[in-house]
């Protein structure tokens, strides 16, 4: 996906066993090449959730995720 105008597309919360889940539209897994049981690194803030899809943090690390808690807890 490489457009430099916003998408918006409607996604629906559902239940999946005792959790609840966001089910992403078919061409935003194929724009970023998503695949099922990839993991992602999810930001939440006071005005929303961001979910960051570079090369670098489509695969999430230790070492990643305790730099961010780093950053934003001090």
């Amino acid at each position: 996906m490489n457009s430099s105008m916003p998408v918006k597309y409607a996604v629906t919360i559902t239940s999946l066993g005792t959790s609840s889940v966001i089910v992403l539209p078919k061409p935003i897994l194929d724009g970023f090449n998503l695949k099922k049981g990839q993991r992602l690194e999810v930001i939440v803030k006071d005005d929303g959730i961001h979910i960051p899809l570079t090369e670098q943090n489509v695969s999430v690390t230790k070492t990643r995720n305790k730099n961010y808690e780093e950053k934003t807890s001090g």
